[in-house]
């Protein structure tokens, strides 16, 4: 999905004879570092191409100097944005200069020159917010390309609505919207669709263009199941064809989970986790070269207090079938430790086509 969302965004921008550009929104940090990293890496971005924007420099830092352990102090994987600023070919137009020549003039140019924006949603919703003077250089970043927004699933109802004013400022300002998620619910894609149509067809109104005011499209891995949808037509039925049709062509399950079935009691439940995670692990599982089955898996809770009462009573499973490695993973975590374990999670579970890469980290 990654990969295919600048595929759709370079598209769309060729289609109006323009290079391409990108502003991609996530809702987690270590995500947005990691898509940043993947640009560099598999699609070959330098730091003329490319600009990652989190609002932590102290994550950054954590998230470089990890890197660095491989990547032997590559200079593509500091954060800051000196070079890309010192490069005289980019500097923002007189019209707006005045606007951001302070102290942090470097980032502004940064954030607003650079062809392809990688961001955590908070640097870029301030544009679908008046209320505030920020407003500004988010709104002149989404007036200039597609718009991609990763996992648009994830957000709560109340986060949901600024996102959904995003995407209809979006259309206002006449730019495309690619939402990429393997997950995302009929009445979620409903809505998008409705807050974009609203946003195309005043643009329409104020530009004094006639005709359909925008395109829908759903897109899917599955060979021939992509399809247009006509401006018109009722878009939760719409989606929910389409989803439908790729579920029957569909058999290839890439992830298996379990949903634990309602319990008498709390400690129940937990002492139910032990014999569920041997059952994933028998059909998640890969035979390794040197012997064994190996698999990486996870156990998701709401609450730091249920992570607590499950790691310790995991910790004492005894099993003939399997021997776990127990690794609590949560935002209460120190800073340092939480970014230690996103390195070496994100070592283990992006294998790509070499099985037996996570047989060679040390951890």
């Amino acid at each position: 999905k990654t990969k295919a969302c600048l595929a759709m965004a370079d598209a769309l921008c060729q289609r109006r004879g323009l290079g391409l550009r990108a502003t991609v929104t996530l809702g987690l940090r270590s995500l947005t570092l990691q898509t940043g990293d993947a640009y560099r890496e598999t699609l070959g971005l330098g730091r003329d191409h490319l600009s990652v924007l989190i609002g932590s420099r102290a994550v950054s830092t954590l998230h470089a100097a990890a890197r660095d352990e491989d990547a032997a102090k590559d200079d593509l994987y500091e954060t800051d944005t000196d070079d890309f600023w010192k490069n005289g070919r980019n500097g923002l137009p007189p019209l707006i200069v005045g606007e951001f020549s302070g102290k942090n003039g470097k980032d502004d140019a940064a954030y607003l020159l650079a062809p392809i924006l990688v961001a955590t949603m908070d640097q870029v919703i301030k544009a679908a917010d008046l209320r505030k003077a920020s407003w500004m250089k988010p709104m002149l970043r989404l007036a200039s390309g597609p718009l991609i927004i990763d996992e648009i699933d994830n957000y709560d109802l109340a986060d949901m609505v600024p996102v959904l004013r995003l995407v209809y400022f979006a259309g206002l300002l006449g730019q495309d919207v690619i939402c990429s998620t393997a997950t995302l619910y009929p009445a979620v894609a409903d809505a998008i669709v409705r807050a974009y149509r609203a946003g195309c067809e005043r643009f329409h109104g104020m530009t004094g263009k006639h005709g359909p005011s925008h395109r829908i499209g759903f897109f899917s891995d599955v060979p021939n199941q992509s399809l247009w949808v006509d401006a018109d037509a009722d878009p939760f039925s719409a989606y929910r064809d389409f989803c439908r049709n790729a579920k029957e062509v569909s058999e290839d399950k890439r992830r298996l989970l379990a949903l634990l079935p309602e319990y008498g009691s709390e400690a129940q439940a937990l002492d139910d986790l032990g014999s569920q995670i041997e059952g994933l692990h028998e059909q998640n599982a890969w035979e390794a070269s040197i012997g064994g089955r190996l698999s990486v898996g996870m156990v998701r809770f709401a609450h730091v207090r249920d992570v607590t009462k499950a790691a310790s009573i995991l910790a004492k499973h005894a099993s003939e079938k399997v021997e776990l490695a127990i690794v609590p993973y949560h935002s209460k975590n120190f800073m340092l430790s939480r970014a230690y374990i996103e390195y070496r999670l994100d070592r283990l579970l992006q294998r790509g086509s070499d099985q037996e890469a996570p047989l060679r980290d040390p951890a």
